[in-house]
């Protein structure tokens, strides 16, 4: 039987995911005291595995475009992007999803600029570096308990509202009801945010979760990533269009967005952002495939 986390962490990633829900109401509240935005630095928010890379992206745009300033938000989430987005909060938003047709009549337009590969990772030297699609089901379910050194296994878990439960599903069946069984599994940390998700990966230990690969190397992240069926991170990310766990980054303006942020918008979809994307797990797409 899996472990039970003290109750402190428990509490803990309550407070995590309370503070993700200020800070988006706080950042929306705004907009009935500032009809107008200011004129500088732009903002862009949304899911938080996009901001490592965002960061990166600030920094090669400010050699092109000197008299603009980017300011990167903390993780808002893909949804709270786009409501910050709408209510002329935040000038640009980004996403870990397509719009949805009510986003789209609304005004708001996307471009895909980059995808990475999800993947299976621990902050441990636990002894172990492959996996297979049945392992991870077991520890899913609560099956595996113990890593080959002896460590429990420590499942790092996303709010059941988290698109990356649908993709990790379509693995295999036997997925599918790991999944409901990791739902419901009592005193498991629940990493609100993507940067709380790498946080608790890197210091629980016996630690197991999935986060993109893009965000643990523009983050920095002292995580040890896991083989999937004899398949390693590397080529993973040469042979994405095979890798059944990928997510999808967009760049996403509004109505409102200015021309200064329409054209970090720009640079962040195009030519000159493809090397920054591909040195840090991502594959640029579209005109950023350079």
């Amino acid at each position: 039987m899996a472990s039970s986390l003290p109750s402190r962490q428990a509490v803990q990633s309550r407070h995590r995911l309370a503070r993700r829900s200020v800070l988006a109401g706080i950042l929306l509240g705004f907009a009935a005291l500032r009809p107008v935005r200011a004129a500088a630095p732009i903002r862009v928010g949304g899911t938080g595995s996009a901001l490592g890379a965002l960061h990166l992206l600030a920094t090669a745009f400010r050699d092109v475009a000197p008299d603009i300033e980017i300011s990167v938000l903390p993780s808002l989430g893909t949804s709270g992007g786009l409501r910050a987005l709408q209510a002329g909060v935040i000038d640009l938003a980004v996403t870990a999803r397509t719009l949805t047709a009510g986003e789209r009549a609304a005004g708001l337009q996307e471009r895909e600029y980059a995808r990475t590969p999800l993947v299976f990772v621990t902050g441990s030297d636990i002894g172990r570096r492959d996996l297979s699609c049945d392992d991870v089901a077991q520890i899913y379910a609560g099956e595996m308990t113990e890593w080959p050194d002896g460590t429990p296994v420590r499942l790092i878990r996303r709010p059941p509202t988290e698109a990356d439960w649908a993709a990790l599903g379509g693995l295999s069946p036997a997925m599918a009801r790991a999944i409901d069984l990791a739902m419901r599994r009592p005193g498991l940390i629940t990493a609100a945010s993507d940067q709380d998700n790498a946080d608790a990966i890197e210091t629980v230990r016996g630690s197991f979760g999935l986060l993109a690969l893009g965000q643990m190397l523009s983050e920095r992240r002292r995580l040890t990533p896991f083989a999937l069926d004899g398949i390693g991170p590397d080529a993973a990310l040469a042979e994405l269009e095979r890798w059944r766990l990928v997510r999808s980054l967009h760049i996403v303006t509004g109505s409102r967005t200015p021309a200064e942020a329409r054209a970090f918008a720009d640079f962040v979809s195009g030519p000159a952002a493809g090397a920054v994307l591909a040195g840090c797990g991502h594959v640029p797409t579209g005109e950023a495939r350079g």
